[in-house]
């Protein structure tokens, strides 16, 4: 068996490798540290020139047509990465983005373990109704926030629910291939610990997120955020995607419809209520809800729409919207009382509060209930 004794520094006349040839791997891992002199060769850079060995047609074709990366077209050439990228812009071919890039190469298998979603990037950039309903879902039940550790100075929204259905609906808006990911969460009350499924989808660009920020989105949102400058056409689909996430809609004991709305934002709730006194909702009047300190550590205020004024409010939501921009369960809420409404004006009958049995219409409906999901 050969020596473990480290070479004497005289033995680099005769080439480090060849003494070091013939050790055991940990043996030379060993001389490495002790001795600053052994190092490992590292593997010799390419070079090479591109210039002249590809015409620009050529080189267009390769990295447009081919849809080849500056990495793929390197290593045809043998040469690096930096002279492609050079020599396209000697040749002024215009580079691909970093959307159209990272989809590429993700269509290519290059990141496995990434999504192949392709998104709407503009749709935050210019008010729409999918952009308008969206964004309010996100300022209530959306959240920002880095990345990642490794992630520099990215961010991330994600928005999360119970209702895996209406997510498929707002991840169809974002973009196309936009999975919805599922996990179980465990959720702690008085009565104990209970688990169940949480379903969320997530979006990283860049251009989106500025859009966001832009319209008054930040971090740590819950206490601070504030409404933004709706255009009128589009303040119904805001303030519905508001209470798809901290609404509730339910129909009271003696047979109101109610609708209320709860945030941790005194100054957004304040806003929201001055657009919706201004519709003719009623005299709106904000509850204060004092922190208990062991559920919760920070007030959250409230306000109630009910009797005629909760009708017109839920008709100001739902008339002539498409069923992907609306939460089903609270809809129904309204589509049930209106229902039950219509069939006593129809004739005589006990009073609506006591008629109604909303087990037949919808089973997770009960009398008095909020469908708050």
């Amino acid at each position: 068996m050969r020596s473990r004794n480290p070479p004497q520094p005289e033995a680099k006349q005769r080439g480090l490798w060849e003494v070091a040839t013939g050790f055991e791997p940990n043996a030379i891992a060993s001389m490495a540290s002790d001795h600053k002199w052994l190092r490992v060769p590292k593997t010799p850079k390419k070079h090479g020139r591109i210039r002249g060995r590809v015409t620009p047609e050529e080189l267009a074709t390769l990295y447009h047509e081919e849809g080849l990366s500056l990495e793929d077209i390197a290593q045809k050439f043998g040469v690096t990465r930096q002279a492609v990228f050079h020599l396209l812009k000697e040749y002024a071919i215009p580079a691909r983005g970093k959307s159209k890039a990272r989809i590429l190469a993700l269509s290519k298998g290059k990141f496995k373990d990434r999504s192949t979603a392709r998104l709407h990037e503009s749709l935050f950039s210019q008010w729409s109704q999918r952009m308008a309903y969206l964004l309010g879902y996100i300022f209530t039940d959306g959240s920002l926030s880095r990345a990642g550790s490794r992630a520099g100075n990215s961010s991330r929204v994600q928005i999360a629910s119970i209702d895996r259905e209406h997510l498929e609906k707002l991840a169809a808006i974002l973009g196309e291939d936009v999975k919805v990911k599922s996990g179980k969460q465990s959720k702690k009350g008085f009565s104990g610990s209970r688990d169940h499924y949480i379903h969320w989808i997530e979006f990283t660009r860049p251009e989106m997120i500025q859009d966001l920020r832009r319209l008054g989105l930040t971090e740590r949102k819950s206490l601070t955020m504030q409404f933004p400058e709706v255009p009128d056409e589009f303040l119904p689909d805001f303030i519905r995607g508001c209470w798809d996430g901290d609404g509730s809609i339910f129909i009271g004991s003696s047979g109101q419809l109610v609708a209320t709305f709860v945030t941790g934002s005194l100054l957004f709730i304040l806003a929201m209520k001055k657009h919706l006194v201004n519709r003719g909702f009623g005299r709106l009047t904000i509850h204060t809800r004092q922190p208990d300190g062991i559920r919760t550590k920070n007030p959250s205020y409230s306000m109630k729409i009910s009797g005629t004024h909760a009708v017109k409010f839920c008709k100001f939501l739902y008339d002539g919207v498409p069923a992907n921009l609306f939460l089903i369960r609270k809809c129904l809420v309204y589509e049930y009382w209106r229902q039950q409404a219509d069939s006593v004006k129809a004739g005589p009958g006990p009073e609506l509060g006591r008629q109604m049995d909303q087990s037949a219409f919808v089973s997770d409906l009960p009398l008095g209930r909020a469908a708050k999901m």
